[in-house]
C-alpha cells in the first residue's frame, strides 16, 4: 500500500471529512435500499507509436525474461500523441456498523480513449448506471436500489458545484427511477480520502511491466496524424475528415 505523509491543507477539510462521515452513517441506516459508489480515474496510460512501445511509467521488481531476449521500451516521458484513461467505480459493500471498512466492494474499471472518449461527468454518470445495473443483474436483482450515494473527488468532471455537474446527476437520478441521491466530494488536495483511491495501488501491480503501442492505420490516416501534435489537433483533423 503506497503511503503519503505530505498532503496539502485546506480550510474546508474538517467540513468533508464530516460530510463523509455522515454520507456513511447514511449508508449503514438504509443499507438494504442504498447503494454507494466511488469514483475516481487513474492517472493516463501512455502508448505509443506502431512499433514504438512506451512504458508505462510504474516502477516495479525485475522481470523474468527468456534467455537471448531484450526486454526494452522507451520511457513514459517521451513525446505521444494519445493515451488511456482508467476511469475506477468502486461500488461498496456498505458494512452494518460504521466503524466498519468502507474499502471493500466490486470494483469496475473502464479504459477510455483520452482524446475521443475524454471523462465528463455525462459519461461519468452513464458508467454508474451501466456498472448498477450490471451488478444487479450479478446479484440477480431486477432494480437498481432506490437510493444512489456517490463520492468523488473535486475534479471538474465530479465538481458538484457545476452546472454539468448537476444536470447529469439529475438525468440519472431520473433514468434510475431513484427516489434518493446525495453526491458529495473531497476537500480539494485531499482525493486521498476517497476509497476507490485504495484500487490504484492495486492497478499499479498491473502496470508494472507493461508498454503499449497502437496498432497502425491506413496510409491516409497516418499522414494526417503525422500532422498533428497535440490531442486538440487530431480532434480538429477528425472533424475535418468528417466534414469532407
Amino acid at each position: 500500500m503506497q503511503t503519503r505523509q505530505l498532503r496539502v491543507s485546506h480550510i474546508d477539510e474538517h467540513y468533508c471529512a464530516a460530510a463523509f462521515k455522515y454520507l456513511r452513517g447514511y449508508a449503514v441506516k438504509y443499507r438494504d435500499m442504498a447503494a454507494m459508489v466511488c469514483l475516481d480515474d487513474k492517472s493516463k496510460v501512455d502508448f505509443g507509436e506502431p512499433g514504438q512501445a512506451i512504458s508505462s511509467g510504474v516502477r516495479g521488481k525485475k522481470s523474468i525474461v527468456a534467455t537471448g531476449s531484450v526486454l526494452s521500451a522507451l520511457d513514459h516521458d517521451v513525446q505521444q500523441k494519445g493515451s488511456l484513461t482508467p476511469s475506477v467505480c468502486l461500488l461498496v459493500d456498505i458494512p452494518e456498523q460504521v466503524e466498519d471498512t468502507f474499502y471493500r466492494g466490486q470494483v469496475f474499471v473502464t479504459l477510455k480513449d483520452s482524446i475521443f472518449q475524454p471523462s465528463s461527468p455525462w459519461r461519468h454518470a452513464t458508467e454508474i448506471m451501466e456498472n448498477l445495473r450490471k451488478s444487479s443483474m450479478d446479484e440477480g436483482i431486477s432494480a437498481v436500489p432506490p437510493m444512489l450515494l456517490i463520492y468523488s473527488d473535486g475534479g471538474p468532471d465530479h465538481r458538484i458545484t457545476f452546472e454539468s455537474v448537476k444536470l447529469s446527476l439529475i438525468c440519472l437520478f431520473k433514468h434510475l427511477d431513484l427516489d434518493v441521491l446525495i453526491a458529495a466530494r473531497t476537500a480539494p488536495g485531499h482525493s486521498w480520502a476517497n476509497p476507490a483511491e485504495r484500487v490504484m495501488s492495486l492497478l499499479n501491480l498491473a502496470y508494472q511491466n507493461v508498454a503499449l503501442y497502437r496498432k497502425e492505420m491506413n496510409s491516409n490516416f497516418e499522414q494526417i496524424i503525422k500532422s498533428t501534435n497535440t490531442m486538440s489537433d487530431i480532434r480538429k483533423k477528425k472533424l475535418q475528415a468528417l466534414r469532407v
